[in-house]
């Protein structure tokens, strides 16, 4: 779980080559292994003249990938706001494909990936949008829903 990326096409962002997480006990012997404790580099690190250090270690992945194209339905609704002024406002309800969150009740890091999270923000999202569209008085600011 949380192992899969997904980038835009054109998209030419600058990106980390690579990124990884570890859980604190493996962080803490891997600073061991350099010498360093890793509680006192967190202290620290708090500070206003921290300055970030590289470790003296490698460490070696091999990793496997696969480029594949996925397709995504995105949805957008909106509502006029019904005062003349304040309806060329807008507030914006959305949900977002990108966050990586925890579960308690997930073994190791915990983490769950986007798409699980997704299905979740996206029926709140569209729910939210039935109750407002049933509301008999619209709002005076309009109301965009998107996914």
């Amino acid at each position: 779980m949380g192992t899969e990326r997904s980038y835009l096409k054109k998209d030419a962002t600058p990106r980390l080559q690579a990124a990884s997480w570890v859980q604190l006990d493996v962080a803490k012997k891997i600073c061991g292994m350099a010498g360093l404790d890793l509680d006192k580099m967190f202290q620290r690190a708090q500070m206003k003249d921290f300055k970030p250090l590289q470790l003296p270690i490698r460490l070696k992945a091999h990793v496997l990938s696969q480029l594949k194209t996925i397709r995504l339905q995105k949805c957008f609704g909106d509502m006029q706001g019904t005062d003349p002024v304040l309806g060329k406002e807008a507030v914006m309800y959305t949900a977002h494909y990108d966050h990586l969150g925890i579960d308690p009740s997930l073994p190791a890091t915990r983490s769950t990936t986007g798409r699980m999270i997704m299905r979740r923000v996206g029926g709140i999202l569209l729910e939210l949008a039935r109750v407002w569209a049933a509301v008999p008085d619209a709002a005076p600011r309009s109301i965009l829903f998107a996914r």
